[in-house]
């Protein structure tokens, strides 16, 4: 809801499924969301409540779920299901969720390679 106006505002809305994570970032200026998509897996938006305006922040190549904001707004970070594991039975797929952190202090990238990566991404 636009506090000014009184009007509520339609941030996204899934064409399967439904959103079941959003964050707002630690100056209110935004909002990270997971959204299923109809075709190709889960990505992340941010949505700028300044500029009205969406931002595909993860492709459709991976699952990319559980977006939060570093404490200090610099970093997003997301869960992306992810296997580096080639077989010739195809790819398999493993999930794992973890709390979003209350505090990261990271640089600039940081990812780690595994079934389940959680990765920083700096949006600003």
């Amino acid at each position: 809801m636009d506090v000014a106006t009184k009007e509520v505002v339609t941030v996204a809305k899934a064409e399967i499924g439904e959103i079941m994570t959003f964050v707002w970032s630690p100056d209110s200026r935004w909002i990270a969301y997971a959204k299923p998509e109809a075709v190709g897996m889960p990505k992340v938006y941010l949505y700028s409540l300044e500029s009205k305006k969406t931002i595909e922040a993860t492709d459709g190549w991976y699952s990319s779920h559980d977006p939060c904001f570093s404490a200090d707004g610099k970093y997003l970070f997301f869960v992306s299901d992810r296997d580096f594991n080639p077989s010739s039975a195809g790819p398999s797929t493993t999930t794992s969720t973890a709390p979003c952190p209350g505090s990261i202090s990271s640089p600039w990238p940081t990812t780690q390679i595994g079934p389940s990566s959680r990765r920083a991404m700096r949006w600003r």
